[in-house]
């Protein structure tokens, strides 16, 4: 089995180092959840989702490859404002394992980065303490989001490659009065259909076939779109 692996970000660039379909049996991400970027305290991330962290490349090579979290750590203890952030550990945890499954099917492995950097990484990056296995809040945390989901202690099975599965797209989708919205991105980077756009209409390609899709503009309305946790 060959995994292709990458960080995060930056997005930018990711798809310059794909090596090619018939090199990759997976692709893998790392996900990291702290509360500052870089040691910087002028340079806070404790609102990033770990599962919009995994967005972009789930988008990208989903559709045509399993996916496979290579690492996931959440910091429980940074020196960069020498706290201990355990609930905020905990919540990114409880995040990642309970919607995985329901929200990224093609989702086939995920690691947990159980490591304290402060101790096992080397100089200039002993800044964020991962481990689950340190603090019994955190361990306890892991033990129930992952024994409560069949989908992480299940047996393994081998399927059949004829076997039905759910494929999934977590972006800019949305119904509104009956009809579904979604942005062009959708048919040209998830699809990999060849996109012509005119005037009011683009036009998609695949299997050397065209169709024409409608172009439509609406006005949002903020509180149509009220928080949710998913």
């Amino acid at each position: 089995m060959m995994l292709w692996n990458v960080f995060t970000m930056p997005e930018g660039t990711i798809d310059e180092y794909y090596p090619g379909d018939e090199y990759v049996d997976y692709v893998g991400v790392n996900i990291y959840n702290v509360v500052y970027h870089n040691d910087k305290l002028n340079n806070r991330s404790d609102f990033e989702d770990p599962l919009r962290l995994l967005d972009y490349v789930y988008n990208k090579y989903s559709h045509k490859k399993p996916i496979v979290i290579g690492e996931f750590g959440a910091t429980n203890y940074t020196v960069t404002d020498g706290l201990y952030h355990v609930e905020f550990a905990r919540e990114k945890i409880r995040r990642m394992y309970k919607y995985l499954p329901i929200l990224y099917p093609r989702v086939k492995f995920i690691y947990y980065f159980d490591v304290n950097n402060l101790v096992n990484a080397p100089e200039g990056r002993k800044i964020n303490n991962y481990a689950i296995t340190e603090n019994p809040i955190i361990t306890n945390a892991y033990k129930e989001y992952v024994t409560n989901n069949n989908e992480y202690l299940s047996s393994y099975v081998e399927a059949s490659s004829s076997a039905n599965e759910t494929f999934s797209y977590r972006d800019f989708m949305f119904y509104f009065n009956g009809e579904l919205y979604v942005d062009h991105t959708f048919f040209s980077d998830y699809l990999d259909m060849k996109l012509d756009e005119n005037r009011n209409t683009f036009e998609i390609t695949s299997n050397d076939q065209t169709y024409e899709l409608l172009v439509k503009t609406i006005q949002s309305i903020r509180q149509r779109f009220s928080k949710r946790e998913i």
